[in-house]
């Protein structure tokens, strides 16, 4: 069973190394993705390294079956 994650400020440099941190491990799974900025794109437009086919969500999308979620700072 893996542990559903949510990153709010993903596109950030903290945002995206977290991200790198939970896609190589099989015991969490990214489930949320969030961004002011990029709103609306795929994840993957704005960082190349993730295997994720997530949209960046706004926050008030954020779904309620996440065990954890990371607020990262994008500046």
């Amino acid at each position: 069973m893996s542990l559903n994650i949510g990153i709010v400020g993903a596109t950030g440099y903290v945002g995206e190394e977290l991200a790198s941190i939970v896609e190589s491990r099989e015991d969490l799974s990214l489930a949320f993705v969030s961004s002011f900025s990029h709103e609306g794109k795929e994840y993957k437009e704005v960082y190349s390294k993730t295997n994720s086919k997530l949209v960046l969500q706004p926050i008030d999308q954020m779904p309620d079956n996440l065990d954890y979620v990371f607020f990262c700072d994008q500046t």
